[in-house]
């Protein structure tokens, strides 16, 4: 899955980016995934997952409002 494209409108971007984060609360994995496209750190989300909510809710938020 490649990864999304940029939004050059900012209140688009703000509305995408709002989206990500909720989708990052409730399923990591998907949300790295739609950001990063297929890679190491969709692994890396699931495992966290997979130790726990927190920890892989808090990864998925770190990349998806990294820049």
């Amino acid at each position: 899955m490649p990864p999304l494209t940029p939004v050059s409108d900012p209140v688009s971007r703000s509305a995408l980016t709002v989206l990500e984060v909720l989708i990052a609360f409730f399923l990591p994995p998907v949300s790295v995934a739609m950001k990063k496209g297929l890679s190491s750190k969709v692994l890396i989300a699931l495992l966290l997952q997979l130790c726990g909510h927190i920890p892989g809710v808090i990864y998925g938020i770190n990349v998806v409002t990294k820049e």
